[in-house]
């Protein structure tokens, strides 16, 4: 006999009351044990048997012909949909059942971008989930008309890709990404933060540049506010603001150590070359950074050197003195 002929009989010999009891707790179970999502394609015209034993061969569902048996109780069988189904972790067998009779969209897949990422980076990110060519992305960089569109006052879009989860759809035309990411950046931006630069006479070019340097400067929450502190007094007295993260972007060949040439290197972005702030920001910085921009530390620190102690975290010097005996202490 059947599985799913056994199926039926074990609820029919159960009695009408306990029956129905114990065949709704049946339909609430998972159809399956996996624990991550599992995609499956079904294709037109697969027959309800076929689609049982497809789901088994996934891995969805754990018997495929107590699953058919399933499928003909409730008589769905002409309903089922072709597409590519994403099944969740345990997903019940009446949850799954439904799900095949909902035509699926598009397949998606969700790409979380990292604060402090470049456009590069989030291009090759992006272009590894499947969402979009890497160069299709990059080609649109300084595309002028998407920038005016998008009410980007600057030459080019780092530090507007706003870093966050995303859920995209694969083959997304890469102009399609750009505004979502931007739009993002801007329902940020009108949260709280364009108030509080107007209050400053900030423009928003100049807060998301100096954030993003506080962003590739620490990871740490604590320091975001002091870090930009130092660099907005700097600016304030007319001091280079001599970020090493600033040198790096512009070099085609970082290879993870800066060298004396280097530092003398005068392109553009080089804030040990030149003063005030770099033409453009140099990574995606996140809402806290931007905060810390706005709201930075009130101390007197002007200098600050990385500890020695593999925290990430940095001392700061209100004296060059001072800051020199760190550095010497911190690098031997």
């Amino acid at each position: 006999m059947k599985n799913w002929l056994v199926a039926i009989a074990i609820i029919i010999v159960g009695g009408a009351a306990g029956a129905g009891a114990s065949f709704v707790y049946w339909q609430a179970q998972p159809a399956g044990i996996a624990t991550e999502e599992i995609e499956v394609l079904i294709e037109a015209g697969t027959s309800p048997r076929s689609v049982a034993g497809l789901l088994e061969d996934a891995g969805v569902v754990s018997n495929a012909g107590l699953f058919y048996g399933y499928i003909r109780i409730l008589g769905v069988g002409p309903e089922l949909q072709a597409g590519t189904f994403v099944v969740a972790p345990l997903t019940t067998r009446r949850a799954l059942v439904k799900q095949l009779q909902r035509a699926p969209g598009p397949p998606t897949v969700l790409v979380t971008i990292p604060e402090g990422y470049r456009a590069t980076q989030i291009a090759a990110r992006l272009a590894e989930a499947g969402v979009v060519q890497q160069e299709d992305f990059l080609s649109l960089f300084q595309e002028t008309d998407l920038l005016a569109e998008l009410g980007i006052d600057a030459d080019r879009f780092e530090g507007y890709l706003y870093p966050d989860t995303y859920e995209f759809v694969r083959g997304t035309a890469a102009e399609d990404v750009v505004r979502v990411l931007v739009r993002r950046w801007w329902s940020v931006w009108n949260s709280g933060l364009a108030n509080d630069a107007e209050a400053l006479g900030w423009t928003p070019h100049r807060v998301v540049t100096l954030a993003s340097i506080v962003e590739k400067e620490t990871g740490a929450a604590v320091e975001r506010p002091i870090i930009a502190g130092v660099f907005r007094r700097r600016l304030e007295i007319g001091m280079k603001l001599q970020a090493d993260p600033t040198i790096i972007y512009g070099l085609s060949n970082y290879d993870g150590n800066i060298r004396k040439r280097d530092i003398q290197d005068p392109h553009p972005w080089n804030t040990y070359v030149h003063y005030g702030l770099p033409p453009t920001p140099i990574c995606s910085p996140g809402r806290h950074a931007m905060d810390a921009v706005l709201h930075p530390d009130d101390g007197d620190s002007l200098y600050f050197v990385a500890k020695a102690d593999g925290t990430g975290m940095h001392d700061f010097s209100s004296t060059y003195k001072e800051h020199a005996n760190k550095v010497r202490k911190y690098r031997p």
